[in-house]
């Protein structure tokens, strides 16, 4: 957030930071202001100091870590990515020979088979340890992608309950790192 004039100085002053000011005809662009310097420029034009503060929250957003896939999430998304296409290709059998409702069940089987499908994603795993370790360290939830196996594995991740937090923080070194 840029706070510009008066305020930029009260809140730099308050907090005993340093300003910035963009270039003018007499000077260069400068960062390293002072209150009272920035008050003389400020007597001619305020619009020339500014003041970037960051947020709690973008801070702790910037200091983010980033969740690496390990082999055993490349090894579960192949798992998966299998285990799908079999579910997939049993409910298209499905489909393929039932009418009225058997055949709305295996349309609805379907369906879910192919929402599971993203778990065999690399991507959806990612998310999935992404989502974990955000709220493992309190930053609020964050979708960021434009993969929806991403934003649907950090959901999943992010959603965990307490139990599940326990059995995977104890089964990853990332998730212990910061538990």
């Amino acid at each position: 957030m840029r706070l510009t004039g008066s305020d930029a100085i009260e809140y730099a002053e308050a907090h005993d930071l340093s300003l910035g000011k963009y270039t003018d005809p007499v000077e260069d662009w400068r960062d390293d202001l002072t209150p009272d310097e920035a008050r003389e420029v400020a007597r001619e034009d305020p619009g020339l100091i500014y003041l970037d503060v960051t947020r709690p929250e973008e801070a702790r957003q910037m200091e983010r870590r980033a969740y690496q896939l390990t082999q055993s999430d490349l090894e579960r998304a192949e798992r998966k990515r299998v285990q799908r296409e079999r579910d997939l290709a049993r409910a298209d059998e499905l489909l393929a020979t039932t009418t009225g409702k058997p055949h709305r069940r295996a349309a609805l089987r379907k369906r879910d088979a192919a929402g599971l499908a993203l778990q065999g994603d690399p991507e959806w795993q990612r998310g999935r340890g992404q989502g974990i370790l955000d709220k493992l360290t309190g930053l609020p939830y964050h979708e960021e992608r434009l993969s929806p196996a991403y934003n649907a594995g950090y959901y999943a991740g992010y959603n965990h309950s307490a139990g599940e937090l326990c059995d995977l923080i104890a089964a990853n070194p990332q998730f212990a790192e910061v538990s």
